[in-house]
């Protein structure tokens, strides 16, 4: 008996899934609204939530309703009256959080994320139950505190219609369902219907979702409110008042400081530069507030790579550095793409690597696979290469051009200059301006670039294979020189790098000339950038946009959606070349109804050349301003997606976990794609198959089996990026990358203390049929899931 009730309730939770929410848009906003004015102060210090942290945390509660695995888990959004998991869940969240934050090594990202998933939750007990029709003018203290429990399947709250409450849901507590796609299925005997107004629903219901539901004003409200009150339970937890490291690593972002170091016996000469350097940057930044949130360190050689060393002690993470040594490699390639694919795995979100190596990459294959990794996680990517030991990569070049990194080629003594490089880095407020290359044709190029009232420290840097001359011209036209206030020159044999302080606004004049290739930049501290340029899709159910996988792709409606940071009077995009010269502009603005309040977004039409976005406008000063956000963009042949059927937010530990992608030839003609993933905990045990071949306009699938081994710790971070690369052209190629935490052993409903169902599937004819399912209760599943 006790499995076939089960079953029925397992058939019920199958349709009941998930809800209308607030809309995105309004989860957003009330997190706006809230985060800023939430403070404290420790030690005289007033620590508030960074803008970038911000923006994070509201990301996490979008995607609460963006994903499908976050969209249909009811549980997430109150809905379906699992009201007992929906607290369970909370009080998960509030745990984690702390636990993120007060560990020997903090992670903030981490945390961040799991606070933005616990307060779409908690804002949607608001919005999906009736508290506010029940006469409750406060808030549910006990979310995040205790568990509330369901209420009985057998009290009917709307009675006479699914649409509206009567009875006891005047009185008591309950919340809608949303069955089937549409959210209109039938609910169970005396349920109410969650309705509409999404995208697909077509019932009323009791939701107050939007500003057209009665209701709305005190739902919004109380979710407020209630915001409020969750953040006060996470900074005043034990462990965390008073403790301004662990609230710092919530409401701060400066990102991971990460070396990817080649310690093969032809870095002989370099070891020891490299060791120095490294501790002058720790030694400068330890303790105070730019210092990186972590540090991050992974050796390379040849077969052997990493593994990968993350710390927040520096102690130990100088100790290592000065324990690497020269030694092996036999042939000069080496395995620096590996190195990199570790490193990034290993990297928080915003975050600078630094790869020091003389040989060129023996698994130069692997270049589109590190760019998307780095890309997906907005990683620049420097490459400081004194190439004694053979011809500079390729991928070098790739993985600096895709992420907005730099390529520096330093003869062995110069690594001791690296330090004018990397200190205006760490701040993380690091912004570009604009940049360049080419090949020199006329012996000499130039750059300019716009320096606002928001600048405190602006670097120009140029790299070229044959250097003649660098120069700099402030806005008057005078020459910037050594010995100049605030200035300082580095001079290198194949470039020049020009940091300046408190720098003059308006147009400044980077000169250079020689012969080959060369690369220019503008780079500042500023708190004033393109913080997230995205190509995104109207995720319908949820009625708002998500991130598209990987790069755009050709012939398709484009929508873009740009998140800019700090304060400005007005902002105008542009797509530009790899060059920087203007492709053309975009016609983007904030108030799409799909996007956040404060959000720019708009359709474009995507260039058929590599490409970056500009933007330019007028500052909160009235100075001119421009910035330029790095990662490169390249219309796409090939597209790689995750199946929804296979999408999850979960890795079961000890069970193995297929993932589908669907990979599709939007080309003229058959093309062939080497197919590879990678992912940051190595669950990998089966990615099928390495080759498609793919006529155009046809698809095809590659699965990819995940096993966390028994023993792996709950909510590990695991990401993994699907890459198709076409065999003839490696600029054909595209990406997907899954975000997912591992979790104990799926466990199935506990129905020991289940109510009577009556059921009647006859006859067995694998046809539909109408039926009598009646609700089951007192069913509940350990796993929340």
């Amino acid at each position: 008996m006790k499995k076939k009730l089960c079953v029925a309730y397992c058939m019920l939770v199958l349709f009941s899934g998930r809800a209308w929410a607030f809309q995105p848009t309004i989860h957003e906003e009330i997190c706006k609204d809230i985060l800023p004015t939430t403070t404290r102060t420790v030690d005289g210090e007033k620590l508030s939530f960074a803008e970038k942290a911000i923006i994070e945390i509201r990301k996490a509660n979008r995607q609460t309703d963006t994903t499908y695995s976050g969209f249909m888990a009811s549980y997430k959004h109150f809905d379906a009256e699992e009201f007992s998991t929906a607290s369970n869940h909370l009080i998960t969240m509030r745990k984690d959080v702390v636990s993120k934050i007060t560990a020997s090594s903090p992670n903030g990202q981490k945390a961040r994320k799991s606070l933005g998933t616990a307060l779409h939750t908690l804002q949607d007990f608001y919005a999906h139950s009736n508290w506010v029709e029940i006469g409750r003018t406060g808030i549910n203290s006990v979310l995040g505190r205790s568990a509330m429990t369901n209420p009985p399947a057998t009290t009917a709250f709307c009675p006479d219609d699914p649409e509206t409450l009567g009875g006891a849901g005047l009185t008591q507590l309950t919340s809608g369902y949303y069955i089937y796609v549409t959210g209109c299925g039938d609910p169970p005997d005396g349920k109410c219907y969650h309705g509409g107004p999404g995208l697909i629903s077509s019932c009323d219901g009791i939701n107050k979702d939007d500003s057209s539901r009665v209701g709305f004003d005190r739902a919004y409200s109380l979710g407020s409110k209630a915001t409020t009150d969750y953040l006060n339970q996470i900074l005043d937890a034990s462990g965390v008042k008073g403790n301004a490291k662990a609230i710092k690593a919530l409401m701060r972002i400066n990102g991971t400081l990460g070396m990817v170091i080649d310690d093969t016996g032809s870095m002989g000469g370099e070891i020891n530069q490299v060791q120095k350097q490294v501790k002058k940057i720790v030694d400068n930044y330890a303790g105070t507030d730019k210092e990186p949130d972590e540090y991050l360190l992974v050796r390379f050689g040849d077969p052997d790579v990493g593994p990968a060393l993350v710390t927040t002690d520096t102690s130990v993470y100088l100790s290592k550095v000065n324990a690497l040594s020269p030694s092996g490699g036999g042939d000069c390639p080496e395995y620096s793409q590996r190195g990199l694919l570790l490193a990034i795995k290993a990297s928080r979100n915003d975050s600078n690597i630094y790869l020091f190596t003389d040989a060129s990459a023996k698994d130069a294959w692997l270049a589109n696979s590190v760019s998307a990794a780095a890309q997906a996680k907005r990683i620049k990517i420097t490459a400081l290469l004194t190439g004694s030991c053979s011809p500079i990569s390729p991928a070098y070049y790739q993985n600096a051009e895709d992420t907005g990194g730099q390529i520096f080629i330093l003869s062995p003594s110069e690594l001791d200059k690296v330090f004018d490089l990397v200190r205006p880095q760490l701040s993380g407020d690091f912004v570009t301006i604009n940049r360049t290359k080419g090949t020199f044709d006329s012996g000499e190029e130039q750059l300019t670039a716009l320096v606002d009232s928001t600048i405190s420290t602006v670097v120009f840097s140029a790299t070229m294979d044959a250097k003649d001359s660098v120069a700099l011209m402030r806005p008057d036209g005078s020459l910037v020189q050594e010995g100049d206030s605030g200035v300082t020159i580095t001079q290198l044999n194949n470039g020049t790098i020009i940091t300046v302080n408190d720098p003059e606004f308006g147009e400044w004049n980077l000169s250079s000339s020689g012969s080959g290739s060369f690369a220019m930049s503008a780079q500042a501290n500023s708190p004033l950038d393109i913080y997230t340029f995205e190509f995104v899709e109207l995720f319908e159910p949820a009625g708002g946009y998500r991130p598209i996988a990987g790069q755009p792709v050709v012939d398709t409606e484009s929508i873009v959606q740009s998140h800019m940071i700090g304060h400005y009077r007005s902002a105008e995009f542009r797509f530009v070349d790899e060059f920087g010269n203007t492709i053309e502009p975009l016609a983007l603005t904030t108030g799409d109804p799909y996007a956040a309040f404060d959000e720019f977004a708009g359709s474009v039409t995507l260039p058929d050349v590599p490409f970056r976005v500009a933007v330019s406008g007028i500052d909160e000063s009235g100075e001119e301003y421009e910035r330029l956000y790095p990662t490169l963009f390249r219309a796409q042949t090939v597209k790689v997606n995750l199946d929804a059927e296979t999408e999850t937010d979960r890795l079961p530990a000890g069970v193995t976990t297929t993932l589908r992608f669907k990979v599709e030839n939007l080309g003229d003609s058959t093309a062939e794609f080497s197919m590879n993933a990678v992912d940051s905990q190595s669950f990998i045990t089966r990615a099928t198959p390495t080759q498609l071949t793919l006529a155009s306009g046809e698809s095809a699938v590659f699965e990819v089996d995940l096993h966390p081994s028994e023993d792996v710790a709950d909510n590990t971070e695991v990401s993994l990026t699907v890459t198709a690369t076409s065999t003839d052209n490696s600029a054909i190629t595209n990406s997907d990358t899954v975000e997912m935490l591992t979790a104990p052993s799926n466990q199935p409903p506990d129905c020991s203390s289940s109510s009577s169902v009556r059921i009647n599937l006859w006859p067995p004819n694998h046809k539909f049929i109408s039926t009598d399912v009646q609700a089951v209760s007192g069913v509940t599943d350990p796993d929340g899931d």
